[in-house]
């Protein structure tokens, strides 16, 4: 968000009472050009925001609530299973880490 704050209004930081639907909308549009994020992941977002938006509007620090008129919606994504030859890939990839030093401490 501080990025986008920082690109289109050229500050910092905003007052809380400046977030409106207008905001709201170019921060949809800043995860999905941008942060060339997608749906799903751009909703997510949003629902964080709404959850902190739900938070101010119920201490009454602002009046309205800016998300009016905006409805999220998933899209159904489908993961297939992986094939038997990439498990197996995976399972006879040699993995090398340098294991940490190890400390021996004695209690006495």
């Amino acid at each position: 968000m501080a990025r986008l704050i920082e690109k289109k209004y050229r500050a910092n930081d905003l007052p809380v009472k400046s977030i409106n639907n207008a905001f709201i909308r170019d921060f949809e549009l800043y995860f999905r050009v941008d942060r060339n994020c997608n749906n799903n992941s751009t909703v997510k977002y949003l629902k964080k925001i709404r959850k902190i938006i739900n938070f101010v509007l119920a201490n009454d620090w602002i009046s309205k609530d800016p998300f009016t008129g905006i409805k999220f919606h998933y899209e159904k994504t489908d993961w297939p299973f992986l094939a038997d030859s990439e498990l197996e890939v995976i399972e006879n990839k040699s993995l090398s880490m340098p294991q940490p030093k190890r400390r021996i401490v004695c209690k006495s």
